[in-house]
């Protein structure tokens, strides 16, 4: 009995002497910033999470985790620092801002185009939160998804002109603009490879740089998903592949990407000599992006060499006012005051782009 006591006894002595020892938060964080500055971040990252383990409102643990996050290339850091425990409801206007844009800065447009919507959802009031929403799509080169966003923004605010600008020129991307792309798609692509809106859009950047192969590449391997399956049918066609181009198309046109359906279709129909067909294909996909120059200079070709001459002097003066709208987009200060943007306007409605006539009248009258 006596033993059992002493053995409790050196229990108890054991705890309490090492609990004694343990070190304080004050002593963690130290330890911590010693060891960041001797470049030991490993050790910087285990004594930082020890201290913030201990007190959640440790600002000098959290500051080392924040620096850490981009030596260590792990954004999650940072971003879990700013979300905290709390469920993603519960977060306040500002903090969505901010985990969006930390999101944003470590690549991860995924997690980041999530924040955003849910913090709209809550917000949508919100300039800060409906601005970035609406721009994550053009990093993407997604003409038809920010025009969507622009849209749904116009009904509850007032939109920058500067981002309805931009957005002419996305939908006629060239190669000049989608090579400015490739290298933050990359790095989205890098940090999330499961970002099917990245993966696109890098495959739209590729397409625009006349980059087939890679695009049909970077693609090949998620064909399952029938928007991607769309986009490489176009490369797939592009490149005179008619047999490819036809088993990846879809049978009917999706509730999006309508103009790349017809784009690819009418594509394999001009390969195939079928005229009428491309025709009709190319006046869809002319129909659905009525601001893209490509789309357009093909419809143009169709109907040349159907000797449809009419209609094809109509295209082509249409065509000349696309590529005068995409000028203009280049260079905001051209369109800087309020008759030069009606004017703009008055371009998008005579090129059937009635929908962005909406939103650019709507910017001149602010």
């Amino acid at each position: 009995m006596k033993f059992l006591l002493l053995s409790i006894l050196f229990v108890i002595a054991g705890f309490v002497f090492q609990t004694f020892r343990r070190p304080t938060v004050e002593e963690l964080e130290y330890q911590a910033s010693v060891a960041w500055n001797a470049k030991n971040l490993a050790e910087a990252e285990q004594l930082a999470r020890q201290a913030l383990g201990r007190s959640g409102n440790s600002m000098r643990a959290q500051e080392i985790l924040t620096k850490l996050a981009g030596p260590l290339q792990r954004p999650e850091i940072e971003l879990a620092l700013v979300i905290g425990s709390k469920d993603l409801s519960k977060l306040i206007e500002p903090q969505f801002a901010e985990a969006g844009r930390v999101a944003l800065y470590g690549n991860l447009f995924r997690v980041a185009d999530q924040l955003f919507a849910q913090g709209i959802e809550k917000y949508p009031g919100s300039y800060s939160l409906q601005r970035q929403y609406a721009s994550l799509p053009g990093l993407q080169l997604n003409a038809e998804e920010m025009q969507k966003r622009l849209m749904q923004w116009s009904q509850r605010g007032t939109l920058p002109k500067d981002l309805v600008v931009t957005f002419l020129g996305l939908a006629s991307i060239d190669s000049r603009g989608a090579s400015t792309a490739e290298d933050w798609l990359r790095a989205s692509l890098s940090a999330d490879s499961n970002d099917v809106e990245s993966r696109l859009g890098l495959a739209r950047c590729f397409l625009a740089m006349g980059r087939y192969r890679e695009c049909i590449q970077l693609l090949d391997e998620h064909c399952n998903n029938p928007r991607v399956a769309i986009l490489q049918a176009v490369a797939y066609a592009t490149e005179r592949n008619v047999a490819a181009a036809s088993r990846l198309l879809p049978d009917t046109e999706l509730t999006s990407m309508r103009s790349e359906f017809w784009h690819a279709k009418g594509l394999i129909c001009v390969e195939q000599e079928n005229w009428n067909d491309a025709e009709r294909a190319f006046l869809n996909a002319v129909h659905d992006r009525p601001l893209n120059k490509s789309l357009r200079s093909r419809y143009c070709e169709i109907l040349r060499r159907l000797k449809k001459t009419e209609e094809e002097t109509i295209q082509v003066e249409k065509l000349e006012k696309v590529i005068r709208i995409v000028q203009a987009s280049m260079n905001t200060q051209q369109i800087s005051d309020r008759s030069s943007l009606i004017s703009l306007a008055e371009m998008c409605s005579e090129v059937d782009a009635d929908d962005v006539a909406q939103l650019v009248t709507a910017v001149a009258g602010q």
